[in-house]
């Protein structure tokens, strides 16, 4: 079996599908099958597009002083 990019359980969602398209909601997704669907949502044709994925943002560094780094 073929490793796919982020593993092989991705959750279908309409919002990772190549078929869709942003609506003017953020929530809302407009499919080419289905019409105006929920971004959460999902249909048997649902086909995964790894470039809509938005990576999580990486965490805040603590802001070190110079008494930190004295012996």
């Amino acid at each position: 079996m073929k490793r796919k990019l982020y593993g092989n359980q991705v959750k279908p969602a309409c919002k990772y599908c190549c078929r869709s398209l942003p609506a003017g909601e953020p929530d809302r997704v407009f499919c080419r099958r289905k019409g105006v669907m929920p971004s959460d949502g999902k249909c048997f044709r649902f086909r995964y597009d790894p470039l809509r994925r938005i990576p999580r943002q990486e965490p805040l560094l603590p802001a070190f002083s110079k008494e930190d780094f004295e012996l």
